[in-house]
C-alpha cells in the first residue's frame, strides 16, 4: 500500500471518528447527518463490508428528499434517537459500556475505572463534576478519535514507533472496549422500526469492525514490512472530497 494510500486511510479514520463522536453526543442533527452521508462518497461500496453495504441501502434514500421533507425527517430522527439512547425514564438502548458489562447495571464501577486508566495512558484527564461519564459512547469515540488524529500526525512526522504503538493502542480499545457496539445494534433492531437509525447504528459498527481488520493488518504488515491491504476507501482524488476539518 502506498504512502499515499496509508495517508487518505489515516485521514478517513480522522473523519469518520469525528463525525461519530458528534453524532451519538449531540443526536441527529442536519448538519452532522450531511457529513455523515458525504462520508460515503468516499467509501468504496462495491468492496466494503456487510454492515456498511446495508448502512449505506439504509441511508441513502436520505440524499434524494427535498428540504422541507429532509427536515421532517431530521426532527423525526432526533425525536427517535432521545427515545432510544436519552429517555425519559430508562431508555431501551442506554450509551453507557458499563449497563452492557456490570451485572448490576450501575455506571462508574469497574468498567469506568478501566476506561479512565486507557485515556490516562495516553495523557488524557476527564472534565469536572458535571462532565459525561467517560463509558459514554461519545467519549469513547473522541478517544479513538484522538488517537486517529495524533496516528496521522505521526505519520506525517515519519515517526514510525509512535504511529505503530499508537495503532496497536486503538486497536486494543477498539476489540476490548468498543466490541460493546454489536449489543447495541441488535437492541435497536429490537426497540425501533426507524431504517435510518438502523442503519447509523449499523454504519457506526461497520466502520469499528472494518478499521479493526484494517488495523490489524497494517500493524502486522508493519512488523513484517510487508505492504498492507487497503480500507475500504477511496482516495480524495477519486471522490474530490475534502479529506480533513472539524464538524461545527
Amino acid at each position: 500500500m502506498g504512502l499515499d494510500v496509508v495517508e487518505a486511510v489515516l485521514k478517513f479514520r480522522v473523519d469518520a471518528y469525528n463525525i461519530l463522536r458528534h453524532l451519538y453526543l449531540f443526536g441527529p442533527r442536519r448538519h452532522i447527518i450531511d457529513e455523515l452521508l458525504h462520508l460515503f462518497d468516499r467509501i468504496d461500496i462495491a468492496n466494503a463490508s456487510p454492515d456498511l453495504v446495508t448502512s449505506f441501502k439504509l441511508l441513502e434514500p436520505l440524499k434524494g428528499l427535498e428540504s422541507a421533507r429532509y427536515e421532517e425527517t431530521i426532527e423525526r430522527l432526533q425525536y427517535e434517537f432521545s427515545r432510544l439512547f436519552i429517555g425519559p425514564g430508562s431508555p431501551p438502548v442506554p450509551l453507557y459500556e458499563s449497563r452492557y458489562r456490570s451485572p448490576d447495571s450501575l455506571l462508574m464501577q469497574e468498567t469506568a475505572i478501566a476506561i479512565r486508566l486507557n485515556y490516562l495512558s495516553s495523557g488524557l484527564v476527564s472534565g469536572g463534576a458535571s462532565h459525561i461519564p467517560e463509558d459514554h459512547l461519545a467519549v469513547e469515540l473522541e478517544y479513538v478519535y484522538y488517537l486517529a488524529g495524533e496516528t496521522l500526525k505521526d505519520f506525517q512526522k515519519n515517526d514510525t514507533q509512535t504511529m505503530k504503538d499508537n495503532l496497536e493502542e486503538q486497536r486494543n480499545f477498539l476489540q476490548g472496549r468498543l466490541d460493546w457496539i454489536a449489543e447495541i445494534a441488535e437492541r435497536v433492531v429490537a426497540n425501533s422500526e426507524d431504517s435510518i437509525i438502523t442503519g447509523i447504528v449499523t454504519f457506526t459498527r461497520g466502520i469499528i469492525e472494518e478499521d479493526v481488520e484494517w488495523l490489524r493488518t497494517y500493524i502486522e504488515s508493519a512488523s513484517a514490512s510487508q505492504p498492507a491491504a487497503a480500507m475500504v476507501t477511496r482516495s480524495s482524488s477519486d471522490t474530490g472530497a475534502q479529506q480533513d476539518g472539524e464538524i461545527h
